[in-house]
């Protein structure tokens, strides 16, 4: 509550100068828009669904198959640790 009040007074003396109001006003509506966006985002991914999981498994398999083939390199567990 008391955010609230602080962000309503720091808004209170832009009121009066038309060209800091659409400034305002525009950083208002970028922020809603990143908020919207972050929020669209978490409701596509469901990360226990099973198209998720279903997903992942077939991206695995395909990293699988192209280290079996020769086309893909992986790095030894040691190698990457010692890089942390």
């Amino acid at each position: 509550m008391e955010l609230r009040a602080e962000v309503f007074q720091s808004i209170n003396p832009l009121l009066d100068d038309e060209s800091l109001m659409q400034e305002l006003l525009n950083l208002i509506k970028d922020l809603v828009s990143k908020r919207n966006k972050t929020k669209h985002v978490d409701t596509d991914i469901q990360h226990d669904s099973d198209e998720y999981i279903e997903a992942n498994l077939r991206e695995a398999f395909k990293e699988l198959k192209a280290i079996k083939e020769g086309k893909s390199k992986t790095r030894d567990f040691f190698e990457v640790v010692n890089e942390l």
